[in-house]
């Protein structure tokens, strides 16, 4: 009777819609509440599904959420950077193909996630090989024998972008007074390469 007492007090039927904003009110929190708590189980179950989840480590690092290091031709391209960089190691003491492997899965973070993989293994595959023809004994016919025309010329033109880069970078540091006609021949060359 007390709530009967409430609502006839209100005028104008403000009491119903007082009363209904508070029952939605309720309502709604409640929901968001009982959603919250799904939700924290569900990334509590994912959490422990990952932990037992057998981690894939290549090389020291970990390539478990990977969706291309599954794929033969992947590894395969692998196998040939880290025996191409055997006995290279980084500042950090870890073997040199570890810096290939982050490099393919910064370029595999930066793909669109609904694209099928197999349009995008010759990237990865570049990725891994990228230093391969500057700091080791291999040349780019190798990798053409081994992975093909595409993939060569992929690492050729990722080769020739990295000298730009450092022909560039010594002239900044150096200053552009210094850099000799040679220089300038050498850094035109890698653009209309590239062209």
């Amino acid at each position: 009777t007390y709530s009967h007492n409430i609502i006839q007090a209100a005028p104008n039927g403000a009491s119903y819609i007082y009363i209904t904003f508070c029952a939605l009110s309720i309502a709604v929190g409640a929901l968001l509440y009982n959603l919250m708590s799904l939700m924290t189980e569900f990334w509590t179950l994912q959490g422990r599904k990952m932990s037992q989840q057998e981690r894939n480590i290549l090389y020291g690092v970990d390539v478990t959420n990977s969706r291309f290091f599954r794929d033969t031709r992947v590894l395969a391209a692998l196998e040939f950077a880290a025996e191409a960089h055997k006995g290279q190691r980084r500042k950090t003491g870890e073997p040199y193909v570890s810096h290939c492997i982050e490099t393919a899965l910064i370029v595999e973070h930066n793909l669109p996630p609904a694209v099928e993989p197999e349009r995008y293994i010759s990237s990865i595959i570049v990725a891994l090989l990228h230093d391969v023809i500057d700091d080791t004994h291999v040349d780019l016919s190798a990798i053409q024998r081994a992975f093909g025309a595409v993939v060569a010329r992929m690492v050729s033109n990722v080769s020739k972008l990295s000298q730009m880069n450092q022909l560039l970078r010594r002239g900044k540091r150096e200053g552009w007074a210094e850099y000799s006609p040679e220089h300038f021949r050498q850094l035109r060359k890698l653009i209309v390469d590239l062209a």
